[in-house]
């Protein structure tokens, strides 16, 4: 018996390592691809000591060289789940030492799972585990190096590995410094009290760094505030986090008297697993599901995974604007937007995409909009929102940096194009699509042969235009003016203008593009919107291309409404068969709206 308790640890190590693989791949897939776009990791020397010679430099090198490969799928939560579960026995091999029973494994696990689950908090940055793990990993070698020495040597190297471990690692190192406390005043060893001294090290590094000007407050400077996003305060959860590592060190030590055999220990084992379970799972349910709905969809944009976005229930479902931007977008890239718009709430006009005053500050619909404009032509747009969605990032995008070097293509500043082409050639998973676009540098002919950059370019306006900004109606004319049988930009005007209810405009529109001439037919949902708006005049609407049988069916509806209301029944019995139409759209939701 007591052999096989010999390997229970590691045993419990391994089962605990492929339960949170398999809790963080279900709980945080798309935060994971998610954080893979939040920076840029260059094999370049210089720009590792620019950016790393900080505070905290170590963790974050660390943690920035692992994010690069998230993109994979099953990555991000395998390398999680590595630094998870190693803290955790790093944990139960620096308690080893004086008698911990190996029954109070998961207890050493649930700090590790607190650090795991701020993850889920788009705005915890990745070297806040980085630095978790370090801070016990330094732990670990100070029980197993130091833990037996003079009082003078411990105080001395606490000290030490504080002030040195701050400047690597940052404010984490606290795990560390409060852990060599309760070890030493664990095991009885001479003078414990004199490892407050360690302790004292972390502030004192702290007031160092903030009258030196590298940290601007004491929040930042001692609270897991320095690995959050500035400006936004983390919770009481995360910022407790670290506090959990002591606790668990002294109910380990509290336990270690409890001696027990056989059965007792394995009942004792699967009251904490559950326990630990337990806590997973209210973790689980304590996450912001809508904002995790915002990332799988921004990994669908990123991926071109278009019926991903419109198998995705909580998009299709709701009535949130911008989840339907990401909704239409999908749409229009399987050219169905004119065909299915209606079958999905659309609203307003920014159902198609989002903006208005204090957008350009929220980086999420900045990196969107981008897309959503390069899709439909409008190159300028698209570079203007890469080009701030790339800055706005703290580390780069590097699909927005992907979209600069094509739109720097498309207006033939070949220079520009080439500076980003060389850092996507210094990372890992963009070298190759970099050395592919190199071909297109200084040669017009095969960017105007290329079947994406050719198109784009043929979407210039001929003279200089500016960019209105969120204007997206005004901007689509100008590529329509460029190139009439743009089908994107065609697409989202028509929806723009069924959406703003504006006979007045959609003439205007039509007038100025004969859809007829152009593409040889009227989409059926611009038919039902002749018809609304003319419907007095069946001879004028047949005139601007409206078939006979959109005609008919307008008369079935129109009877059919009638019925409906003469009888006061809801609108729902109609919408079974006529909810996807523009009839049904423009009569009950400015009914609703209003």
């Amino acid at each position: 018996m007591k052999k096989i308790e010999k390997y229970i640890p590691e045993l419990l190590f391994t089962a605990s390592f492929f339960l949170l693989w398999w809790y963080l791949q279900a709980t945080q897939e798309f935060t994971f691809y998610n954080r893979e776009q939040e920076q840029l990791f260059l094999f370049d020397w210089s720009a590792i000591m620019d950016r790393y010679s900080v505070i905290g430099g170590l963790s974050l090198l660390v943690a920035q060289f692992f994010v690069q490969f998230f993109s994979l799928p099953l990555v991000g939560s395998l390398i999680t789940a590595v630094f998870c579960s190693a803290s955790a026995y790093l944990l139960w091999r620096t308690l080893k030492g004086f008698g911990i029973p190996w029954w109070t494994y998961p207890l050493l696990v649930m700090p590790a799972l607190l650090q795991a689950h701020a993850l889920s908090d788009r705005y915890w940055y990745y070297d806040g585990l980085t630095a978790f793990f370090f801070a016990v990993l330094f732990l670990w070698m100070y029980q197993a190096w130091l833990g037996h020495m003079k009082a003078g040597i411990r105080v001395t190297a606490g000290i030490f590995i504080t002030f040195v471990g701050y400047f690597l690692i940052g404010p984490a190192i606290f795990v560390f410094s409060s852990g060599i406390c309760v070890l030493d005043l664990v095991n009885r060893a001479d003078k414990p009290c004199l490892q407050f001294f360690s302790v004292a090290a972390m502030p004192a590094s702290a007031a160092f760094a903030i009258q030196a000007g590298i940290i601007e407050n004491l929040q930042r400077a001692v609270l897991p505030d320095f690995y959050f996003e500035e400006l936004i305060a983390p919770s009481l959860l995360i910022r407790l986090a670290w506090l959990s590592v002591p606790l668990a060190m002294v109910l380990g030590a509290l336990l270690r008297r409890c001696r027990f055999k056989g059965a007792v220990s394995l009942g004792l084992l699967c009251v904490l697993a559950i326990g630990t379970a337990c806590l997973a799972l209210c973790l689980w349910k304590s996450s912001d599901n809508k904002t995790y709905v915002s990332l799988r969809l921004q990994h669908d944009v990123v991926t071109g995974d278009w019926d991903d976005i419109l198998e995705c229930r909580e998009a299709v479902k709701g009535n949130n604007l911008l989840l339907m931007n990401y909704v239409n977008l999908a749409l229009s890239h399987k050219h169905l937007l004119l065909d299915e718009m209606f079958r999905y709430r659309q609203g307003s006009p920014m159902a198609l995409c989002v903006g208005g005053e204090g957008s350009e500050l929220i980086h999420e619909i900045i990196v969107l909009q981008a897309s959503i404009f390069y899709w439909l032509g409008d190159v300028g747009g698209a570079q203007n929102k890469a080009f701030d969605g790339f800055c706005g990032s703290k580390y780069g995008n590097p699909s927005m940096l992907q979209m600069l070097v094509k739109t720097n293509l498309i207006y033939g500043e070949h220079e520009v194009a080439e500076k980003y082409l060389d850092m996507l050639g210094k990372t890992f998973g963009y070298r190759r699509w970099a050395e592919e676009h190199r071909r297109f540098l200084h040669d017009d002919d095969a960017i105007r042969a290329d079947s994406e950059l050719g198109r784009k370019r043929s979407c210039l306006p001929d003279d200089d235009a500016f960019t209105n900004g969120d204007a997206v109606y005004s901007n689509i004319l100008q590529v329509l003016g460029a190139n009439p049988r743009e089908e994107a930009a065609r697409d989202y005007a028509i929806a723009y203008l069924l959406l703003l209810r504006s006979p007045e405009l959609f003439d205007a529109f039509i007038q100025s593009f004969p859809l007829k001439e152009i593409f040889g037919d009227i989409p059926e949902l611009a038919q039902q919107a002749v018809i609304v708006f003319h419907e007095k005049d069946l001879d004028y609407c047949r005139s601007l291309g409206v078939s006979d049988d959109v005609i008919s069916k307008y008369k079935d509806f129109k009877l059919a409404f009638q019925k409906a209301r003469a009888a006061q029944k809801s609108p729902q019995v109609l919408k079974g068969r006529y909810g996807s139409t523009y009839w049904y759209h423009y009569i009950f939701s400015q009914n609703q709206s209003s």
